[in-house]
């Protein structure tokens, strides 16, 4: 089976525009990747700024035993505030019977019938 120039021209052709195909498949697809492979790499990287970010802000927590502490500042602060309060309960009840007293005097000075002086 002899070849002739025609034939083997038609041929060459032919395989040089498969393997330009294949070429062009293979280098869009090399493309493709590098893009996905770059997104994914802003994507680490902003999943490694986001984990930075929260060991920082966890450094910066109280620890237990401060919320311990804190805790028991609090406790006393209330055992002050009740004694407090119960110095304030005592001081009202003694204002009011003041007040009372006070108001029993000033009725008193009201009702009194002084003299009235004689006129010059």
């Amino acid at each position: 089976m002899a070849l002739d120039l025609d034939t083997g021209l038609k041929l060459a052709n032919f395989a040089l525009a498969l393997a330009a195909i294949i070429f062009t498949w293979f280098a869009t697809r090399r493309k493709d990747l590098d893009k996905r492979l770059y997104a994914g790499s802003k994507r680490m990287d902003a999943h490694d700024l986001k984990i930075q970010k929260l060991e920082q802000q966890i450094e910066d927590l109280p620890t237990k035993g401060e919320f311990h502490d804190l805790n028991i500042g609090i406790e006393r602060m209330n055992g002050n505030v009740k004694a407090i309060l119960t110095q304030m309960d005592g001081l009202t009840a003694s204002q009011q019977r003041l007040e009372r007293t006070l108001g029993g005097h000033e009725k008193f000075l009201r009702d009194l019938k002084l003299p009235k002086e004689p006129q010059q």
